[in-house]
């Protein structure tokens, strides 16, 4: 084996240490009820979303990757992008710490299964706005 080859195993293994660290950090404070997201248009996305797919807002913060979890959360993801201003980095910390590629993932894919897929648009349309309506609402609600 190449001192390259030992390498790149060395940078393969870190990267999975500290994977792990993030999600039992992410888990104690969820346990101790401390994680929430802190920007409260992605927060409501989140709700409305989780809702919808009838998933607890923790699954789409989780690292999971249960079909039935990440289809929810990349469209949370997808939604958070288009109607908020954020970045794909702020969007990726808000579910669970994700680097802004799972952002530019979830975002490819959830555009490309809408253009295939008429009723799957239409599901997207309809949380689109109503996560506009939930922000909006607790946008009036925050500054009464």
């Amino acid at each position: 084996m190449t001192l390259k080859h030992k390498m790149q195993r060395a940078r393969v293994a870190y990267m999975q240490w500290l994977a792990a660290a993030d999600a039992v950090m992410i888990e104690l404070e969820r346990a101790a009820g401390t994680f929430e997201c802190d920007v409260p248009a992605i927060r409501e996305i989140q709700r409305t979303v989780a809702e919808h797919y009838g998933v607890p807002v923790s699954a789409l913060t989780s690292p999971i990757r249960s079909q039935c979890f990440v289809e929810p959360r990349h469209v949370a993801m997808q939604i958070a992008r288009e109607v908020t201003s954020h970045s794909q980095d702020a969007v990726g910390r808000a579910f669970g710490n994700r680097d802004h590629g799972a952002v530019a993932h979830a975002e490819h894919r959830i555009a490309s299964r809408a253009q295939v897929e008429p009723a799957f648009a239409r599901t997207l349309a309809t949380l689109h706005e109503a996560c506009r309506q939930r922000i909006a609402a607790a946008q009036k609600e925050r500054a009464a």
